[in-house]
């Protein structure tokens, strides 16, 4: 039986939500109407709602494999493979069916046709490679997540499988990536490294998040081995409270290791808001549950309803996009 926590459907939700806004007020601030894309916390919100993702995925992916592992002696790795398939692949191709062949040239902000060497990326769940000098996809760019998760699926369940050591596997693959990263901006920062390759190696490897999705296996893998004591100590919950939207606010200068350090605060929510659902605010709303259900469309899908709702409020009601693209890009987004 698939392991269930509290709170972590309602946690899902609020993070498609500020994806969901976010892109609203980009869409707005692109288009030349009043929003809040100014703001720090707003620019930051779609990007680190999409790391909270991640490591969410990672916590919950490690434990179920290591529960399997632990209850059976072995990883059912077909099984696996099937409920993710029948999960993941038929939202994802019908939005790269959508994003390629439907919706250039009746909704607002598309592109020419980017060529089957792009189509062939989407089609192969490498959409997170594309290069920058590549052409954009309008309406498949938030699929790049996707590609990530599929790739974190194809490797993972094997390893585990194998029986290696979780805990210390996840937190050498933090510690390497950190390496790397910081290499790369002492690279660029002090040492004056020429030429692009830099700046292109610090784009893939961004773009691999295997940090945060090895944080969230890390925290998993300590959880299950009762020895994570400290994530789930009361004071280290409201620090992380407090440190998240501080460091939003502040927009402060983490260098090389911002998204980790989100990650790690991220990490600490999830764990509280799973293991100690009678200290933290409940989340186990009847409403809350089933949009956490839904996420996934969610965040799949939005990016068509803001173009929808552009196009008919544009048409019908220019005047209420600045007030009201929000809110009727959320309700779409659920009927979708």
């Amino acid at each position: 039986m698939v392991p269930y926590f509290p709170n972590l459907n309602g946690l899902r939700f609020v993070a498609a939500l500020v994806v969901v806004l976010h892109h609203v007020a980009m869409q707005k601030a692109e288009l030349g109407y009043a929003s809040a894309w100014d703001s720090p916390v707003v620019r930051q919100a779609g990007g680190l709602a999409v790391t909270f993702f991640f490591v969410l995925s990672g916590f919950l992916i490690t434990h179920l494999l290591l529960k399997e592992r632990a209850e059976h002696g072995r990883v059912d790795v077909g099984r696996f493979y099937l409920r993710r398939v029948l999960r993941i692949w038929p939202l994802y191709f019908g939005v790269v069916a959508l994003a390629f062949a439907v919706v250039p040239g009746w909704l607002p902000g598309t592109a020419p046709w980017p060529g089957f060497g792009v189509l062939a990326l989407y089609l192969f769940f490498l959409p997170n490679f594309l290069a920058p000098s590549l052409p954009t996809v309008p309406y498949a760019g938030h699929l790049w997540s996707i590609g990530v998760e599929e790739q974190f699926y194809l490797l993972w369940p094997w390893l585990v499988r194998r029986g290696v050591d979780v805990a210390q596997l996840c937190a050498l693959a933090v510690l390497w990536f950190l390496v790397l990263r910081s290499g790369m901006q002492v690279a660029v920062q002090f040492l004056h490294v020429g030429g692009e390759w830099v700046p292109r190696a610090q784009y893939l490897l961004e773009r691999t998040r295997i940090d945060c999705m090895a944080m969230g296996g890390l925290g998993a893998a300590w959880l299950a081995a009762g020895k994570a004591r400290a994530l789930l100590a009361r004071p280290v919950f409201w620090g992380a409270c407090l440190a998240v939207p501080l460091l939003l606010w502040t927009d402060l200068d983490l260098w090389a290791y911002r998204t980790d350090v989100f990650a790690a605060l991220f990490l600490v929510l999830i764990a509280q808001f799973a293991y100690r659902p009678e200290a933290v605010p409940n989340l186990e709303r009847r409403p809350l549950v089933y949009l956490g259900k839904i996420s996934y469309g969610l965040y799949m899908l939005h990016p068509f309803a803001i173009g929808l709702c552009l196009a008919v409020m544009r048409r019908l009601a220019p005047a209420a996009i600045d007030w009201g693209l929000a809110p009727a890009a959320v309700a779409l987004t659920v009927v979708l």
